[in-house]
């Protein structure tokens, strides 16, 4: 989780070392994992994260922070969070709460 907020030259030096830790790994024991790039495997630990919290199955001051959206106007995307806006500074916008919206907010509703 931490790795989602480095820059950009940060994250490719780790996908860097992640495939060359993969190439020492005998593909039996991946478990599936071997095709995944660092960033596709932080963004479904991402959104593993928000499944449990919006299902309630984190504590409550964790699950707080993911607030379904209540829209009774237009019934596509009722599963989607909120994402608020106001006063974000960029530093706010790499926190867990936005990005794990945003991830959230990027599956389709049938997922």
């Amino acid at each position: 989780m931490i790795w989602l907020n480095c820059y950009e030259s940060d994250k490719q030096r780790l996908e860097r070392l992640n495939v060359r830790a993969l190439r020492c790994v005998p593909p039996w024991t991946t478990h599936g994992d071997y095709g995944l790039t660092l960033s596709n495997r932080l963004q479904q630990v991402m959104a593993i994260l928000v499944f449990t919290a919006v299902n309630c199955m984190l504590p409550e001051y964790i699950s707080e922070l993911f607030v379904v959206r209540n829209n009774v106007k237009c019934s596509r995307g009722t599963t989607k969070l909120v994402v608020p806006r106001e006063n974000a500074t960029n530093f706010d916008l790499k926190s867990t709460f936005f990005m794990g919206a945003e991830v959230w907010n990027s599956f389709p509703d049938g997922l």
